[in-house]
């Protein structure tokens, strides 16, 4: 479908789901270029906690050299979050590639992030995670994905009770750590990312850094460790609507889901291998936890490989 065609991605740089992408596109045998949509390395990380100023200029000249990096013409251009690239160098995109289809995926809510209706103009198509979103702003609605392989689902006994991956933000801490508080007893592996600039910045205490990781997992660990846990906690924004990878990445995976999401009701695979919690009472169920997953129909986890993906937003 995407044979011989040239590919335009710019996304920003969250864990390796910008790269997951591009081979998943490569293996329609089409030609990708990724660009990040913003500059990456330990200073540019280090400016945009804390120096805002200073990662302006740096984000600034990082788009100027994208001005000559990137050589079209090309049939798509893919961007993930186009709120995050100055509305000049759309613009450029726009004028040097007049014969390309320009393609928004949103993987954030609208209401977190307004800023995102400013960016609507340029693109041909525009897909979200987030169904509210798309029956809203006439969007197409289309969730995330996992990446599927070939290994038996729940032939191997679960090592963890519970699994938690994902980035230090806004009352995260407290959640888990409420969690913890709860229920006592739980068997939790916990993969608190942040970084030491930002630990150190927030002022976090020195007795509670057992609790977090300063380094990032990698996507093929994170997929093993899942496969050990017999579910994995998810704890979204608070106000966040749409539905994170980590439902997904479970669901391919094998393992059950608790979230304090309860939108995930809405979604046709919605069943018992899913319990909602309140971030501010957190108190799981044990007995849910012993309970067995639960296989979903067939051919409703197909919707949500990666290559279906991949296939709804150029395609589709």
């Amino acid at each position: 479908m995407l044979k011989d065609k040239k590919i335009l991605f710019i996304s920003p740089p969250y864990f390796s789901y910008p790269d997951i992408i591009k081979s998943g596109i490569e293996s329609q045998r089409a030609k990708v270029d990724l660009f990040y949509s913003q500059p990456v390395g330990a200073i540019s990380k280090f400016a945009a906690v804390c120096s805002t100023r200073i990662y302006d200029k740096l984000k600034e000249r990082y788009f100027k050299v994208l001005h000559e990096r990137i050589k079209g013409p090309y049939d798509y251009v893919l961007i993930i979050r186009a709120d995050l690239i100055p509305e000049e160098f759309i613009g450029f995109l726009r004028h040097n590639n007049p014969g390309s289809i320009f393609i928004q995926y949103l993987w954030d809510d609208v209401g977190l992030f307004p800023a995102l209706l400013d960016t609507f103009q340029y693109f041909n198509r525009i897909l979200s995670y987030n169904i509210h979103d798309s029956k809203k702003y006439g969007l197409v609605f289309r969730p995330f994905f996992f990446i599927p392989d070939d290994e038996p689902l729940g032939e191997k006994p679960k090592k963890y009770d519970l699994f938690f991956i994902g980035i230090f933000h806004t009352d995260r801490l407290k959640v888990i750590e409420e969690i913890m508080l709860q229920n006592p007893g739980i068997k939790l592996y916990l993969h608190f990312y942040i970084s030491v600039i930002t630990f150190l910045k927030k002022g976090i205490p020195l007795k509670k850094l057992k609790l977090f990781r300063f380094r990032k997992m990698n996507y093929k660990e994170m997929i093993r460790i899942v496969k050990s846990s017999s579910a994995v906690l998810d704890i979204p924004k608070p106000l966040q609507k749409g539905l994170s990878t980590r439902i997904f990445e479970a669901m391919g995976a094998g393992a059950k889901v608790i979230t304090t999401n309860e939108k995930v009701r809405e979604y046709e695979f919605f069943n018992n291998n899913f319990l909602i919690i309140d971030r501010d009472k957190p108190l799981v169920n044990k007995e849910w936890l012993t309970l067995p997953f639960k296989d979903y129909e067939n051919g409703l986890l197909s919707g949500y490989h990666v290559s279906t993906w991949i296939f709804d937003v150029f395609i589709k």
